[in-house]
């Protein structure tokens, strides 16, 4: 069985474009407006959420340290449980992120799977699912081969 797992990037410069475009708001400024914090949390949020970069790096993109990217994301993660306005602008911008995720696709690989779970782990009886087919007359090549792994 060939499973492909699609790679698909995006980074915080993209992500703050995207949050800049909705919010009207500069994420580099200094400002304390509600508007502009809460669009600087939505960006560290989705930052640490969807890409791989370090606080580092997504708080220098928005000329913050670590630290205030991490105070960001953990303040986000409350306030979408608790505000229903705050929550429904984080859903709308990850929304629009995966749609760009959705036609931004750079490679798909193929992917081999760890292991292959037998189903005969799942009988009760303990019986191979090759015993049962036997019994039954059935040949052993045609229905067990689906679960031999294909791929080495």
């Amino acid at each position: 069985w060939l499973q492909f797992e699609k790679i698909m990037k995006i980074h915080s410069y993209q992500i703050k474009s995207i949050v800049e475009a909705y919010f009207s708001v500069n994420l580099n400024t200094k400002r304390r407006k509600r508007r502009i914090v809460d669009a600087k949390k939505i960006y560290c949020k989705l930052c640490t959420d969807l890409t791989n970069e370090s606080l580092a790096k997504i708080g220098r993109n928005i000329s913050n340290g670590h630290a205030t990217v991490l105070h960001h994301s953990r303040t986000a993660r409350f306030l979408i449980q608790t505000d229903p306005d705050f929550a429904k602008d984080f859903l709308t911008l990850k929304r629009q992120i995966d749609e760009k995720l959705r036609w931004v696709m750079d490679v798909s690989i193929p992917v081999k799977p760890n292991y292959l779970i037998h189903p005969a782990r799942f009988r009760k009886d303990g019986k191979s699912l090759r015993e049962v087919l036997i019994k039954r007359g059935q040949t052993t090549e045609i229905s067990y081969g689906v679960y031999k792994s294909s791929i080495s």
